[in-house]
């Protein structure tokens, strides 16, 4: 899973993008697999960030509650200098099923790394079930 991370000047500017498949046509890894586009406003308001995003992927496809791509933002945070942030997402307006969730990087005891986590609640958008044979 990888995803292109695009950050948004403002919320007007998120609301008119539309999917365009050939930004994930782009050459950027050498195996074919799921690229996202995440686009974001990012607002710095003291201890929590908060963030307003749209997530497409495929020519027409857009999803409501993109957790991964969420944590792949927040730790692009980290590169700043910053070890622990909260971040709260929300996500889906555009679509009628707005999703909020919580995003958290902090680091772990002994400087070994960090720990991402992602939780909250979101709209049931399609179901299914996948049988292993």
């Amino acid at each position: 899973m990888m995803f292109i991370l695009m950050r948004v000047a403002s919320e007007n500017g998120l609301e008119k993008l539309r999917p365009y498949p050939r930004l994930t046509e782009l050459p950027i890894a050498d195996n074919p697999r799921f690229v996202g586009t995440y686009f974001y406003v990012l607002h710095d308001e003291g201890a929590r960030r908060k963030v307003r995003a749209r997530m497409f992927f495929g020519d027409e496809m857009e999803d409501a509650a993109s957790g991964a791509a969420a944590c792949a933002l927040a730790y692009l945070k980290t590169s700043e200098g910053l070890l622990k942030i909260d971040v709260d997402v929300c996500q889906g307006v555009e679509m009628g099923c707005e999703s909020v969730f919580g995003v958290s990087i902090n680091p772990v005891p002994g400087g070994t790394g960090v720990k991402v986590a992602s939780e909250g609640h979101s709209v049931v958008t399609k179901e299914g079930v996948v049988d292993f044979v």
